[in-house]
């Protein structure tokens, strides 16, 4: 496993899992980081087993959001999970639904 892309439509008002991963059995990875990019008003949310480590924010004026863990990168062990949510801001975006992009680092150990 290496970097996992994913590509998602946002409805309004809806939380939208727009990546993840589970850690295989064979070996432990290394989560450093991860790139999120859209053109409309998203809310990014990072979870490392169900705990929030992170997020941020994408925007029509800041369309890409990179989030860099290699200094200190999390540690995974086999059936870790980190998972990518984005939520979009129909306040401050036209109505209608956003494709997010995601890349999520990791580097077998």
């Amino acid at each position: 496993m290496n970097n996992v892309y994913g590509e998602v439509v946002v409805p309004p008002n809806t939380p939208t899992v727009v990546n993840g991963i589970t850690v295989p059995e064979r070996a432990g990875y290394s989560f450093k980081g991860l790139i999120v990019w859209c053109h409309a008003d998203v809310e990014i949310t990072v979870m490392f087993n169900l705990q929030k480590i992170g997020g941020g924010r994408v925007s029509g004026a800041v369309q890409t959001l990179f989030l860099d863990y290699s200094a200190s990168p999390f540690g995974m062990n086999p059936f870790d999970t980190v998972t990518i949510l984005a939520i979009q801001d129909s306040s401050l975006t036209p109505p209608g639904s956003y494709t997010v992009y995601s890349t999520l680092l990791f580097e077998q150990l």
